[in-house]
C-alpha cells in the first residue's frame, strides 16, 4: 500500500479532491479517505500491488525512507517536471506562513522546508538552485512531536516577497492550505497565524479583517 499523510482540517480539501482525482486519473483508482479521530492527522490509502511496485522502481523504497529516496534523474533535467515536483512537495511536506519582523502584524512571508533526510534535502536544494531560488539552509536539533525524541532535522528558508510572488507565478500551489496563506495576504496585506484553511476560506470573503 501507499499512504500520503495530512492534516484532518487544513488537507482534507487537498488530499479528498485532488490527490484523489490525481490518482483516479493516472492509475484508475479510489484511493480510501481515512480520517484519525485521537489525532490531527488523515490517510489516503491507496493498496494496489501494481503501484506500489511501480513506485518502488521509481526509487521509493519500502519501509522507512530516511536517506534511501532516490529521485529519478529525469526530474532534475527537465524544468516542466522539476515545478511540478516543487509545487507537490512544498503541498505536502512544506509550509508557508508570515512573520511579524518589523511590524505588528503577520506580513512577511516564507517559504519553510524542514527534513531529517539530509540526502532529500539535498535533492531540494539542488533544484531550487537550477531554478535560481535564493535561500537559506541550516541544521538544528529538535524533539520529535510523537516520540519525544531529540533528532537532527535540515531546514530551507526561502525568505522575501520577491520569492513568494516568484513561486506563485512559476510554480504555483494545489493545496487550499497554501493558497488561501497567499490570497489573505495579497488582498490585505498580511494573513493571521494559527487559523485553519476553512476559517481562512471565510475570511476571504469579507471586505476587511
Amino acid at each position: 500500500g501507499i499512504i500520503i499523510a495530512g492534516h484532518k482540517i487544513d488537507d482534507l480539501d487537498y488530499h479528498s479532491y485532488y490527490i484523489k482525482s490525481l490518482f483516479e486519473k493516472i492509475y484508475n483508482i479510489t484511493p480510501h479517505l481515512r480520517i484519525e479521530k485521537k489525532v490531527n492527522t488523515l490517510n489516503l490509502e491507496i493498496w494496489s500491488k501494481a503501484i506500489f511496485k511501480f513506485h518502488n522502481q521509481l526509487g521509493f523504497p519500502r519501509g522507512k525512507k530516511k536517506n534511501k529516496i532516490n529521485l529519478p534523474r529525469k526530474i532534475f533535467d527537465n524544468k516542466k517536471l522539476l515545478k511540478s515536483f516543487l509545487r507537490g512537495f512544498i503541498d505536502t511536506d512544506g509550509s508557508i506562513m508570515f512573520q511579524k519582523k518589523h511590524k505588528n502584524i503577520h506580513y512577511y512571508p516564507k517559504i519553510n522546508i524542514e527534513l531529517n533526510d539530509y540526502k532529500l534535502i539535498l535533492n531540494i536544494k539542488e533544484m531550487l538552485s537550477k531554478l535560481n531560488f535564493s535561500y537559506s539552509f541550516f541544521s538544528r536539533f529538535k524533539k520529535h512531536w510523537r516520540n519525544g525524541k531529540w533528532h537532527k532535522s535540515y531546514c530551507i528558508d526561502i525568505y522575501g516577497v520577491a520569492n513568494l510572488e516568484r513561486w506563485y507565478k512559476s510554480i504555483g500551489s494545489s493545496n487550499p492550505k497554501h493558497a488561501s496563506k497567499y490570497l489573505l495576504w495579497k488582498k490585505f496585506g498580511q494573513c493571521p497565524s494559527r487559523l485553519t484553511t476553512p476559517e481562512r476560506l471565510k475570511l476571504l470573503e469579507q471586505e476587511h479583517l
